[in-house]
């Protein structure tokens, strides 16, 4: 018998979604400091592609570099919690939707040779 991979962690998910578009928050901190945009958006919701469930939060640039630090601190953890959300809904409706199928062949998922410490 085969073993089946029939879910996985959805916190984990969450995690490594947050922080990947923790980063994308960043970079887009930078690209409007860069650009002198106007503002800056801070948005609070899923963002998947093609598909944006949102709350938009636009903050107006100012000429005082304290107060456009503390946006782009506002605006990078607008965008990190909107990934860990994302990531977690994702994550269980796979865990939903490989249930209902039975799971994945283990077969199908290829592990590199990792040596373990041996502690």
């Amino acid at each position: 018998m085969q073993a089946r991979i029939v879910s996985v962690r959805w916190q984990s998910v969450a995690i490594a979604v947050s922080v990947i578009y923790g980063l994308i928050g960043v970079g887009w901190f930078v690209r409007t400091s860069l650009n002198h945009a106007p503002e800056m958006l801070a948005p609070f919701g899923v963002m998947a592609p093609f598909a944006q469930l949102t709350f938009n939060l636009h903050l107006v640039r100012s000429d005082v570099l304290k107060w456009n630090l503390l946006w782009g601190a506002i605006q990078t953890v607008a965008y990190a919690t909107s990934g860990w959300l994302t990531g977690a809904i994702f994550a269980i409706l796979f865990n939903v939707v490989i249930r209902l199928i039975g799971g994945i062949d283990a077969k199908y998922v290829i592990l590199n040779d990792v040596e373990h410490p041996p502690w």
